[in-house]
């Protein structure tokens, strides 16, 4: 792969301006008490301080990471614009682990439909994260056109995730993993961003170095040992949509490599922000 050029188109998903509405939307249900939801072991809703029941809001849906609690992507979205200008919500595996492709159709579609229903999003402003078994299972639900199709994402940042084949795009992504991800083999990442380079039409697979527009997201992030990160990301030329991959250095989770890098938070609600 080579550096230079400029960055990739931007778009995706249900990508005009014009909001479609939830059906949650006529029913004006007021923001519940302290913004929050949370049905233990099952979901959490929540709502900014802005959210009046009638404009349809942009959704963050994040998948938690193998033994990790219900509230780690709430945890890791916090004091960023995806708290404040999102609604966020956080569904919880049965076990320890995310399993596909039984809790997409058993727990994930009954959280997302019960939102929807009785809460006012805009369905053309859906996004998605996840970490770790998390991002495994998001990126298996847009590798599904079934899955894919339900949940409408107009862009995706999955962390650490795993090739599960074809995606269904275009989809604007910007994936993250570690260099020497020892939870992943100690790969990189570059199968996963391969599947998107092809669902995302890029006629080359020449990229910009660098953060692009969101440079300052990444400027001065230090890893948990206060060594200095290079996010290693790249924007890809010539594609449909915006593509993005992240080989980053943040030796985070016990040194494998496998954790959320330090950057990530607010590049990725950077990103987001683009589409919303």
């Amino acid at each position: 792969m080579s550096g230079g050029g400029s960055s990739g188109a931007t778009g995706g998903a249900g990508m005009s301006g014009t909001p479609m509405p939830s059906p949650g939307c006529s029913k004006g249900t007021a923001r519940p008490a302290n913004g929050r939801i949370l049905v233990d072991g099952d979901h959490i809703y929540d709502f900014p301080a802005s959210y009046d029941g009638k404009t349809p809001f942009p959704l963050l849906i994040g998948f938690h990471a193998c033994s990790n609690p219900i509230d780690q992507i709430e945890g890791l979205t916090k004091n960023s614009t995806m708290e404040t200008n999102y609604v966020r919500m956080f569904p919880k595996s049965a076990g320890s682990c995310w399993s596909f492709p039984s809790e997409v159709t058993g727990k994930v579609y009954k959280v997302f439909d019960d939102l929807v229903a009785n809460y006012c999003i805009d369905l053309n402003r859906v996004f998605g994260t996840g970490h770790s078994s998390g991002a495994q299972l998001l990126q298996q639900i847009i590798s599904n056109a079934t899955y894919a199709k339900h949940f409408n994402f107009r862009a995706v940042a999955p962390d650490a995730a795993s090739d599960y084949g074809a995606v269904q795009g275009p989809l604007p992504v910007l994936y993250t993993q570690g260099i020497k991800d020892s939870n992943r083999g100690n790969g990189d990442g570059h199968e996963v961003t391969t599947q998107y380079l092809k669902a995302n039409k890029c006629t080359s697979t020449s990229y910009s170095t660098g953060y692009m527009a969101y440079t300052t997201a990444v400027d001065a992030c230090k890893a948990s040992t206060g060594a200095a990160v290079d996010a290693g990301c790249r924007i890809y030329n010539g594609c449909a949509v915006t593509t993005i991959w992240c080989s980053h250095n943040d030796p985070d989770y016990s040194g494998t490599y496998h954790g959320w890098p330090c950057f990530l938070t607010k590049a990725m609600a950077a990103f987001f922000d683009t589409y919303k």
